[in-house]
């Protein structure tokens, strides 16, 4: 059964987009299932029906059935729950989203810091970024097989003599393809990936180039956060495990260099976005690096409105097999007057940070 206020949110969702009009041909068994326990299949595959309008009279009356009911559910709950603030209760109503309480709010800086570089990396149809701070620097990801000599060049531009951290968000190729070259050719200090297992020879190559090395792979703690020179960032994710989908053990991680920050979610959908949520920790964020290459089945509405970003930089291939991205993304980052910025036309993207405002540059 799902915590009460996993299950509001999932509501919440799903309640938006049959009140917007959908397809429900897949998904009239579930409108047919208990409300209550299929609450996260719905919410898991929102998207994939948000594009169609509404083919049948008694797939719009079973919808009508479904926002009666998550209405009522959320009313119940409110009633009871009426002395907590809407955080507490991690909902509100469909017209009012969510948007957590800013706890990190702008301050002044005393004395210049140091820049923070943020290099999104065009590895084509994959992810790899490079962070800079001071004299310490991170890598989140490093593209697929094809682009370890690529990353391992650009990581060398740095001039850093060591990896302070290396994250493999989750054990898909375009996401770790090119790590074990990473962790052979430089001095790793801190790895991290999820706690999963693929069987591909590609995570056996990844693990085996941290054993050559003699690193120790860790699994991150939700709200632990590490220093970066003047920056810092905090795991957000995975919150769970038994996921079904290898993308929602995605590592998320946002980073923040003085009124300035950064949030990476690997290939989480809308699942593990819906469960960072649910927590406590700030979510707000400049910059949002898209989730899963813009892929339609995250970067939902509440999450962007949790996110709140001023900017959004998309990781894909140029005419990519998957459509990334998708334009249903593209049309709620637009729908919030996010600055949009893509690998697939921009080449790499390079961010500075002072703290107190970012530049931006490409490279091709």
């Amino acid at each position: 059964m799902l915590h009460i206020r996993k299950k509001l949110i999932f509501i919440t969702i799903i309640t938006s987009v049959l009140l917007s009009g959908c397809s429900m041909t897949e998904f009239t068994a579930a409108v047919d299932s208990d409300l209550g326990t299929n609450t996260q299949q719905y919410g898991e595959k929102f998207d994939d029906y948000a594009s169609n309008g509404v083919e049948d009279i008694d797939y719009a009356e079973k919808a009508d059935k479904i926002i009666e009911g998550a209405k009522d559910l959320y009313d119940a709950y409110r009633a009871s729950e009426k002395k907590k603030d809407p955080h507490s209760l991690g909902i509100m109503q469909p017209d009012e989203p969510w948007i957590p309480e800013d706890t990190d709010k702008k301050t002044d800086i005393q004395g210049e810091m140091e820049p923070l570089e943020v290099y999104f990396i065009d590895v084509g149809q994959g992810d790899c970024t490079i962070i800079k701070c001071g004299d310490d620097c991170m890598i989140i990801d490093a593209g697929d097989n094809s682009k370890g000599t690529a990353t391992q060049n650009w990581v060398a531009r740095t001039k850093v003599d060591e990896l302070k951290y290396v994250i493999g968000t989750h054990p898909d190729a375009d996401h770790i393809g090119g790590l074990d070259v990473i962790l052979t050719k430089f001095d790793c200090k801190n790895v991290f990936m999820p706690d999963v297992e693929k069987d591909t020879a590609t995570y056996r190559d990844v693990i085996e180039a941290a054993k050559y090395k003699g690193y120790s792979i860790n699994a991150p703690i939700i709200g632990s956060s590490y220093p970066l020179g003047d920056a810092e960032f905090t795991f957000l994710a995975p919150v769970g495990t038994g996921y079904e989908d290898i993308n929602d053990y995605s590592i998320a991680l946002r980073l923040r260099h003085g009124n300035d920050s950064f949030l990476f979610c690997g290939d989480a959908s809308t699942l593990s976005e819906v469960e960072m949520m649910d927590n406590d920790y700030t979510l707000k964020s400049t910059v949002y690096k898209v989730s899963h290459h813009g892929s339609k089945t995250a970067s939902c509405g509440p999450f962007l409105d949790a996110v709140s970003p001023e900017y959004a930089v998309i990781s894909c291939g140029k005419d990519n097999d998957y459509g990334h991205p998708h334009a249903e993304v593209l049309e709620r980052l637009a729908e919030r007057g996010v600055k949009v910025f893509r690998t697939d036309e921009q080449g790499t993207i390079v961010a500075v940070s002072s703290g107190n405002g970012i530049t931006w540059s490409t490279e091709r």
